[in-house]
Order: C-alpha cells, then structure tokens, then sequence
C-alpha cells in the first residue's frame, strides 16, 4: 500500500465495482479494507482500514470539517482541531476511533525535477502536520509560478534558492529525526532528486542569466 498524494483518485471496489473519489482500498489476505482519504491545506488525511460504509462515513465527516475550516477561517492546529471534534459531534463519531493519519508533501520542479515530490513522516496529529506543514510552507513560498519558464527566477537569484535547499534539507532531516525515524534514507532520495534534475536546472540558471544581462546591455545602452 503506498500513500496516496494529494488529489489522487481513491477508486473503492465494491459490488458494481464503483468508483468513489476519496476512498482508497487494500487487500489483506482474501479481505478489502477501506479507508477515507483527501487533501487539505497542502497535507493529506486518511482514516484506519474499516468496511466500505464506515469509509464512507468518515468521508463524509472530513469533508465536512475541511468545509467548516474553509467557512470559519481555521488554520492554526488548535482551531482545525475544534472543527474537527465539532463535526465529528454532528456525525456521532468520536475522532480516536477514526485512526486519523497525516503527512505532507512537496514537489518543486526546479528542486526535484518534473513530477516528482518529497513527502513527510506519517504522523497522528493535528498540531505535528501542521508543524511540518509550516516548515514545507516557508520554501513554497520562494516558488511564485509553475510551468517551464522560471517565473521564481525573477525574484530571486540562484544562489539564495541553493542556499534555500541546503536549509531545507536540515530542516527536513529533522523532521524525519523527530518522528523518530532514519533521516538517511529519506534525504539520500532528496539528493537523487536534486541531482537527476540538475541538467533541467542549469538550463534555467543560464536562461536566467541571459536575461540578466540583455537586462544590463538595455539599461547601459
């Protein structure tokens, strides 16, 4: 079973083989379980293994808690919190029986290459996501546009976005450490990343830099 990734279709299998968007499934020996799934905020949320109708329950009842949290504003831990033991409450369900997991992911074109993401550790509450959602936040930020064209090289030069992944790697090992896992293993792929799409990435520090300096002959000139 492999995390799913934010905005992954969760396909349920049941009779009629229907499709669900938001539950996922896996096979235990000749069983199906399902769990509930989604994204908010830039982290994920799925549920414990259970039957086809308590997934959808809890589908249900995220759903309704990331509509809560979009309606009131929530976006510290301690108010995403109270939305979701509020709406919980409304679904007579209490939230540790929900086997509520997280993590969070990060995909960056110029960092990892095309298509490619580094995710957290799997932790089990509100107030660790959003730890380490912040921290992922702090080097989305540096990153204004999307597609081919370096729209972030605008801004800011390369070297202050190199300096950027050197401390996003410190960072992100010390999330690994504080969940208690290897942090070798997960920063190894962060180099693999990074130095599979170093051709990618030379291509728009040199594109960055003609523009720099058709720039300077235009303001000389």
């Amino acid at each position: 079973e492999r995390p799913l990734a934010l905005g992954d279709q969760c396909q349920a299998k049941g009779r009629g083989r229907a499709k669900v968007r938001g539950i996922g499934s896996r096979h235990k020996g000749n069983k199906i379980f399902y769990f509930a799934a989604l994204g908010f905020n830039n982290f994920m949320i799925r549920t414990r293994n259970s039957d086809l109708p308590t997934a959808l329950e809890y589908l249900v009842l995220l759903t309704a808690w990331t509509q809560r949290c979009k309606a009131c504003g929530a976006l510290n831990s301690e108010e995403l919190q109270q939305a979701l033991e509020a709406s919980a409450k409304e679904h007579n369900v209490r939230v540790e029986v929900m086997g509520l997991k997280f993590f969070a992911e990060m995909s960056q074109n110029f960092w990892f290459g095309q298509g490619n993401k580094v995710t957290s550790p799997v932790v089990r509450s509100l107030p660790e996501i959003c730890h380490i959602n912040d921290i992922f936040n702090r080097f989305r930020s540096h990153f204004i546009g999307r597609g081919r064209r370096p729209v972030y090289l605008a801004k800011q030069s390369p070297v202050h976005l190199q300096e950027c992944f050197e401390m996003f790697q410190v960072l992100y090992a010390e999330i690994w450490s504080k969940a208690g896992m290897s942090k070798d293993q997960s920063l190894a792929r962060v180099r693999r990343l990074y130095d599979s799409s170093q051709p990618e990435r030379d291509k728009r520090i040199q594109l960055w830099e003609l523009r720099n300096m058709q720039r300077a002959d235009t303001t000389q000139g």
